[in-house]
């Protein structure tokens, strides 16, 4: 119930680990024998939760199942830096809505402003917070760039102090900062300017830096943009899973 809880980690991580251990009830239930393997991918907001996911299952297992790896596709993992200077950035972007769709989510459980209007240009809360909870269409005109999305006050708020609670929140929910012990194969286009290439780098980086044993990252196409990197990442992973699973 509520506003879908977009780029948050740990709901995102519940959710998906209930869906895993319905699954797993519901095979029971049929009499469909498991192997016990279990491999984990997701693109874009997937590739988000794919990794949150996967970070939480090496806090707390589930019991009877082993997570051989995961592959996290096209994810926003770098929050507090390569998402953070794309939502203050003025450089045209393909698709604003996606930085309100975030703002909106963390406004829910973080209470950044007064009320939700307030997160955005003036003229433009309104009429977005009601596309956004279902209640009026796509408004008419959507900014180009991130920043002329948000409120003025808030972004200079959000630039002149690192602790602001904005800040604070992205930090909370970035995938960046923790070591993997399963196995990682991390997909991106580098052509990707949705979802920025170098949040899959910069993750890749401090991985191998913090010692994880097993970290790959596949550009399946480098000219491919967010929706044409899809098919071919998916179908690297497929091989994959298929050689992981043997």
């Amino acid at each position: 119930p509520g506003f879908h809880p977009y780029i948050l980690a740990e709901p995102s991580a519940t959710a998906t680990v209930d869906m895993i251990r319905a699954a797993q009830t519901f095979a029971a239930n049929q009499g469909i024998g498991l192997t016990g393997k279990l491999g984990l991918v997701g693109y874009s907001e997937g590739g988000y939760v794919t990794m949150a996911t996967h970070r939480a299952l090496e806090v707390e297992p589930i019991p009877g199942l082993s997570l051989e790896g995961s592959a996290p596709m096209a994810g926003p993992y770098d929050l507090g830096g390569t998402m953070l200077d794309l939502a203050l950035s003025d450089e045209p972007h393909p698709d604003t809505s996606l930085i309100g769709f975030v703002m909106l989510a963390y406004q829910q459980l973080y209470d950044i402003v007064e009320t939700p209007e307030a997160l955005f240009a003036p003229g433009l809360g309104e009429a977005f917070v009601a596309w956004f909870n279902g209640e009026g269409p796509r408004p008419d005109s959507v900014p180009e760039t991130p920043r002329a999305l948000l409120n003025p006050t808030l972004v200079t708020a959000i630039e002149t102090n690192v602790f602001h609670p904005v800040r604070i929140a992205l930090q909370e929910n970035d995938q960046t900062g923790w070591t993997p012990q399963a196995p990682v194969r991390l997909y991106h286009c580098a052509g990707d300017r949705t979802v920025p290439f170098a949040n899959s780098v910069v993750a890749r980086d401090r991985f191998i830096a913090g010692g994880a044993p097993s970290i790959e990252f596949i550009d399946p196409d480098p000219s491919a943009d967010h929706f044409e990197c899809v098919l071919p990442a998916v179908f690297d992973a497929e091989d994959w899973f298929d050689a992981l699973f043997e």
